[in-house]
């Protein structure tokens, strides 16, 4: 593995970053703003990668990159923005939601080669926001756990919601849109993590829910029963982030531990076939 580009955003902290599905665009946000370029526009990803735009110039709180890279989601000090990445223009003359606290963004996968559900999900303290881009319709989730929310991810189709929170509570939610209306139905309670959940992430079919936390396992779940398939154990300090590979075959979990580590998605056991660093699976059956 080798380092084939490096782009600076400052001298302060980043705080997210988003990549297209397709790897060519970029966004990433910090305390010296938000910036978005495409690899491609540079020659690629070789040497200093060249900024396309500077969108913001002051702290930026989250960045959301839809899948196609059309449209790109911030969450600064005045509210939640859209913007063209192309241009670095506003797509909205004022900010979608303006409340202060604003945790994480997510925009809802593609489908294939096509981005049809395009939904935008604004993480709060304890709520969540979801915004449908196409008829403008705001749903809200009120209160949806005891503890602060850490992360969320939509799973295949945008039909699925889960959440989690710093007391490891992770919660599975059914969605759908009527009459400019979207409907947020509580479908699974999944306990197994014993300290905040740190990540999650759906397989590409939907059937399937990884998370990681502070308190170093990676959980396999299936989202519609609830019933934990497999944990992981390996990392001796809390997994920082999670996400399968092409076609569900495997799973990456990155530890704050310095380590990367692969495991083979092999229902129901997914048995662990390689990594950056040895760990040992722990299943239960």
């Amino acid at each position: 593995m080798a380092l084939i580009g490096t782009a600076s955003l400052g001298n302060g902290e980043v705080r997210a970053l988003a990549v297209s599905d397709d790897g060519r665009f970029v966004a990433a946000a910090g305390d010296d703003g938000l910036l978005f370029w495409d690899s491609t526009a540079t020659g690629g990803l070789t040497g200093a990668l060249s900024v396309k735009h500077i969108i913001r110039r002051h702290s930026v709180y989250a960045v959301a990159l839809s899948p196609d890279g059309s449209t790109l989601a911030s969450a600064d000090a005045t509210g939640v923005w859209l913007w063209n990445p192309q241009t670095g223009k506003k797509l909205v003359d004022k900010p979608l939601l303006t409340e202060a606290g604003v945790r994480e963004l997510c925009f809802t996968p593609s489908e294939g080669r096509r981005w049809t559900s395009r939904i935008l999900a604004v993480a709060f303290e304890r709520n969540v926001k979801l915004y449908d881009l196409p008829s403008g319709a705001l749903g809200e989730m009120p209160r949806l756990h005891e503890g602060r929310i850490q992360c969320l991810a939509f799973g295949a189709h945008g039909k699925q919601l889960a959440t989690a929170s710093e007391d490891g509570d992770i919660r599975v939610w059914e969605l759908s849109i009527a009459d400019k209306m979207i409907q947020v139905v509580p479908k699974q309670r999944l306990k197994g993590h014993t300290e905040i959940v740190t990540d999650l992430a759906f397989s590409h079919d939907g059937k399937s829910l990884v998370s990681g936390g502070q308190d170093r396992a990676v959980i396999v779940w299936d989202p519609q029963s609830g019933q934990e398939r497999v944990q992981f154990a390996g990392h001796t300090d809390r997994v920082i982030r999670l996400g399968f590979m092409p076609r569900d075959t495997g799973l990456v979990s990155v530890g704050r531990d310095g380590t990367v580590k692969r495991w083979r998605a092999d229902p129901p056991l997914f048995p662990r076939v390689g990594s950056v660093s040895d760990g040992v699976p722990e299943t239960r059956r």
